[in-house]
């Protein structure tokens, strides 16, 4: 492309949120991501490889406050649409999380999450099955009522039946959020 990040992907995610209030410190929270991913580049040199398209999805995590501290446990599925066959899939997860304020008089959290999931690619040629495998450590920082900082530790294993799509990943990332409303 013509400003130079032909290599980029991206995705545009709109989700439909609910919470269900139990009671103090309880609650559940339905989730329906709807989201259009596109990658710049091909994966292979068939049509059958295009990873770009369509995802729908339903998540549901339970919390429970214990203290100051609180645990979640969830569902996650998902089904994508891509535009090639071979990236066609169904995603299956199960998060499990919890966070903690840690030095509370400087407005420090604390937030873990394991993911385990499964991707079945059911139109893949290579009959593809991934088992992911993800693990979260996040702290944050609320500076302002609207503006708040994260530094997340993202750790994923993907083995993979196909070996060329088994890979693992580490990353760091750096979070400004501001709430518009």
């Amino acid at each position: 492309n013509s400003s130079g990040l032909a290599f980029f992907s991206w995705d545009n995610t709109l989700r439909w949120r609910g919470l269900l209030t139990q009671g103090f410190g309880v609650e559940t929270e339905f989730t329906v991501p709807v989201r259009y991913q596109r990658f710049a580049q091909a994966t292979g040199a068939s049509a059958d490889d295009n990873r770009s398209g369509l995802a729908v999805g339903a998540q549901a995590v339970h919390r429970r406050q214990y203290g100051s501290s609180s645990a979640s446990l969830g569902f996650t599925l998902e089904k994508l649409f891509a535009s090639g066959r071979n990236f066609r899939s169904w995603t299956l997860g199960l998060p499990v999380g919890w966070q903690k304020p840690v030095l509370p008089w400087w407005g420090l959290g604390l937030r873990l999450n394991l993911i385990p999931s499964t991707v079945i690619y059911a139109g893949s040629v290579t009959a593809r099955r991934d088992f992911n495998l993800t693990f979260l450590a996040s702290i944050s920082k609320r500076f302002l009522p609207r503006l708040s900082t994260s530094l997340d530790f993202l750790v994923l294993t993907n083995p993979s039946n196909v070996d060329v799509a088994s890979y693992n990943k580490q990353s760091v990332t750096l979070l400004v959020s501001y709430d518009l409303f």
